[in-house]
């Protein structure tokens, strides 16, 4: 579960740096056919591991399918998202997936927690509040309404996703749920092939920067489906919202990972340095660790 958000946060300057560098004219619609469409190289990957993925109920699938059409949507969002501001604004709204799983987690699974794990919860939801507020013009503090709802309804996907992964996963193994999942992904990315604008987008992007985008798109998208896997992989050990509120270290981790190519790469992404940007963020990120203790 820890493995998971360090993964996840260089994903997200990836993601960034795909948007800011090579996405700039081709928009969010070709990054989303190029993540969804990706999946289709790992099917032989996940059969070859495990045939019995194909001997799964149609319920079953139905229902890993929709999971990962959600899981698409989701990461829909979460691009709009990143496309308006930067990695170490957009992260922390993540942090809502925890309550929205753990909702789920109890009402669909039975899941549930100790009175410190939720206290926790609250205490890292508390930091990453802080966080979600940005410095305007004169330092004055100012929530980022736009950013909010989109993140706000890609944790109810997220979590969602990952309820139902589990719901399934649990009785018919990792992999078949693995399988399944990709399959609603590239289901996604069909139908957004059939939208002329997403289309042309993701056409463009191709004629351009060809082997730029494929390099460093492959690279991402092999990351983010490796911390995807271990989520869920971790979801079928602990109750959801205990897996899903380790992921209160993502910011941390995207904000020390910006800070370095801020300082060493800056062609490649900025993050605010500044001192009162520093203080900010440190005082939200040493909440969320804070919190994280009672999660042992």
């Amino acid at each position: 579960a820890l493995a998971a958000p360090f993964v996840w946060s260089i994903v997200n300057h990836a993601d960034k740096f795909l948007l800011s560098k090579y996405f700039k004219s081709g928009g969010v619609g070709g990054l989303m056919i190029f993540s969804t469409l990706f999946s289709t190289f790992l099917l032989p990957f996940v059969y070859f591991m495990d045939k019995s993925v194909l001997t799964i109920g149609a319920q079953g699938a139905g229902i890993l399918m929709l999971a990962g059409a959600l899981n698409a949507i989701a990461i829909l969002l979460y691009l709009h998202a990143l496309n308006d501001d930067e990695a170490s604004v957009v992260v922390p709204f993540m942090q809502l997936i925890p309550v929205f799983a753990f909702i789920f987690g109890y009402l669909l699974i039975g899941d549930t927690l100790t009175a410190k794990q939720i206290l926790g919860g609250v205490i890292i939801l508390a930091g990453t509040l802080i966080l979600s507020f940005g410095l305007g013009e004169g330092r004055k503090l100012h929530f980022k309404w736009k950013i909010s709802i989109l993140m706000i309804f890609h944790s109810i996907l997220f979590a969602l996703y990952s309820t139902l992964f589990k719901f399934v996963s649990i009785n018919d193994g990792f992999w078949s749920g693995a399988f399944w999942e990709a399959v609603g992904l590239i289901c996604v990315g069909l139908i957004l092939l059939c939208i002329r604008s997403y289309r042309e987008q993701f056409l463009e992007v191709f004629r351009r920067n060809s082997m730029a985008i494929i390099g460093v798109n492959v690279g991402s998208e092999l990351l983010t489906i490796l911390g995807n896997w271990l989520t869920a992989y971790a979801t079928l050990l602990a109750p959801i919202a205990l897996v899903t509120l380790v992921s209160g270290y993502q910011p941390v981790f995207v904000f020390i990972i910006g800070i370095l190519i801020t300082l060493f790469i800056p062609k490649i992404a900025e993050e605010k340095i500044h001192r009162n940007a520093l203080l900010h963020k440190g005082i939200a990120i040493a909440i969320i660790v804070f919190g994280t203790y009672f999660l042992q």
